[in-house]
């Protein structure tokens, strides 16, 4: 194909037309970064099952639409912003669901960008943001989750008031905003 022209691109209702060693190719990156992919989908959902389907869908969908990867460029973006958007999907879907993040926090925690070649980096910054907040906050905000309980159940098994823990909580995420956006706005203080 002419370096000035590109290929079509598929709807989710129309077969792929991509070269098969392209999408060998998209498929051979895509095991490359699935390390990056998995700890990237466990900072959207807490539960591990569903992340690990989250990265299997994902793996579909960028087999399915490979010819829309140009290679040279960054495949973790194009398959990042893949997943983000299969995330929201599911969170859209299973709303209901205890395990799943809301979706402020998911875009809290990442934005309106997918995410680059350093998402470690940001992981490690944002686990560094969570370290910073008090042990109790720290705490709830892992049984929330990590753990994906519900205020409720926090509330009993620490013998609080479900308030008590839904202000805890709220406290806390403000508290992971501002640790995040000065972080973004300077260097990365260790």
């Amino acid at each position: 194909m002419d370096e000035g022209k590109t290929a079509p691109k598929p709807t989710d209702s129309e077969p792929a037309t991509a070269d098969p060693g392209h999408t060998l190719e998209v498929q051979q990156q895509f095991l490359l970064h699935q390390p990056a992919l998995m700890a990237y989908a466990l900072s959207l959902v807490p539960c591990r099952q569903d992340a690990q389907d989250l990265v299997q869908e994902t793996f579909l969908i960028v087999s399915r639409k490979a010819d829309c990867w140009a290679e040279g460029s960054s495949f973790m973006a194009w398959a990042g912003k893949i997943l983000r958007y299969e995330a929201l999907h599911q969170l859209r879907a299973l709303r209901r669901r205890p395990m799943s993040l809301e979706e402020d926090l998911l875009e809290l925690l990442h934005g309106n960008e997918p995410p680059d070649d350093d998402l470690l980096h940001q992981i490690q910054r944002l686990k560094r943001c969570i370290q910073k907040l008090s042990p109790r906050a720290r705490q709830l905000v892992m049984l929330r989750y990590h753990s994906g309980m519900l205020p409720e159940a926090i509330a009993k098994s620490l013998q609080w008031t479900a308030n008590s823990v839904r202000v805890t909580l709220t406290r806390a995420k403000d508290s992971l905003r501002d640790c995040m956006a000065k972080r973004e706005g300077g260097r990365d203080k260790k």
